[in-house]
Order: structure tokens, then C-alpha cells, then sequence
């Protein structure tokens, strides 16, 4: 039968989810790991400080995110690949994709040059409305145990 208006703006309020890149990302490192052996770790002759990010481990790319960042070395860097940047970082894939969006000022910083962290630029502020700076993955840590908490049958529909 026909579809309601309600039910139609709601497959609308869906569908703009889906045409969007969802990456949890933060210019700044959040401890000291991080900036050691992340942030001071990219190479500074390929990657200019100020455009540094990192995301977590999880995320989704859009198709026009994913060619702009595949087709970055013959747009942005001369022919020069952004990989070998990353060489000694740890979790060189979390800082990859999110500093790539950054050269490609799909992400940015607030302006003054402020630092964007989960606390400090809640949702898109950072990148208009073509990032969604949310967690692509769910973990309960609530029981406060060394891991997660595991999911019994059904509990999934809760999250």
C-alpha cells in the first residue's frame, strides 16, 4: 500500500546517514603514548603538524571520500605518496585516513586554530555536513572488567 509522510521522512532521516563518512576523529593526541609514538611519529617533511589527526580503528569512507584519498598523491602532493609518512606510527591506519581527509579539508580545525576533541567540538563542527564524528563500533565497558562485556542472544537490538 501507499507509505505514510512519517514513514518516508524517516527512510529519508536514514538515508542521510548512509551519505556520509563516519570517523570518530580528534586533532590532538589524548596522552602521551599518543603523541610519542603517533603524532610525533608522522614525518614532518610529508605531513605539516597542524593537519595531523587521528581517528579510531573503525570507520567508513564514502565513495567520494575514498577516491578523493586514493587519487591525494596526483591532487594535493605533487606525485609524492602520503603512505611512506607514516612508516614508524603506531596504528599508522588510524592517523592515515582522518590526516587524508584533513589535507583534503574535509576535516578541519575550528577557527583560531582551536583542537578538536570528542569533549571540546561535539558533533560535526569540524567537518559541515559530509562527516559524521561518531563511533562506528559499540563497547560496553560499564562492568569494569579488563574487557568488554559480552552480548547475550537478543541483547544486540538494544544497542
Amino acid at each position: 500500500g501507499p507509505r505514510s509522510a512519517a514513514t518516508k521522512d524517516e527512510d529519508n532521516r536514514i538515508a542521510s546517514l548512509y551519505d556520509k563518512s563516519w570517523i570518530n576523529a580528534r586533532s590532538n593526541p589524548n596522552n602521551g603514548y599518543a603523541r610519542q609514538l603517533q603524532w610525533d611519529a608522522v614525518r614532518s617533511s610529508d605531513v605539516p603538524q597542524n593537519s595531523i589527526w587521528k581517528a579510531d580503528q573503525w570507520m567508513t569512507l564514502t565513495r567520494a571520500h575514498g577516491r578523493a584519498i586514493a587519487s591525494l598523491p596526483s591532487n594535493y602532493l605533487d606525485d609524492r605518496p602520503l603512505w611512506p609518512a607514516f612508516r614508524r606510527v603506531r596504528a599508522s591506519d588510524e592517523m592515515y585516513f582522518p590526516t587524508a581527509l584533513s589535507i583534503l579539508g574535509v576535516l578541519h580545525r575550528p577557527p583560531g586554530g582551536g583542537e578538536v576533541t570528542p569533549e571540546s567540538s561535539p558533533k560535526e563542527s569540524c567537518a559541515g555536513d559530509r562527516v559524521r564524528r561518531r563511533r562506528v563500533t559499540y563497547c560496553d565497558w560499564s562492568v569494569g572488567a579488563k574487557n568488554p562485556a559480552s552480548f547475550a542472544r537478543g541483547e544486540w537490538r538494544e544497542v
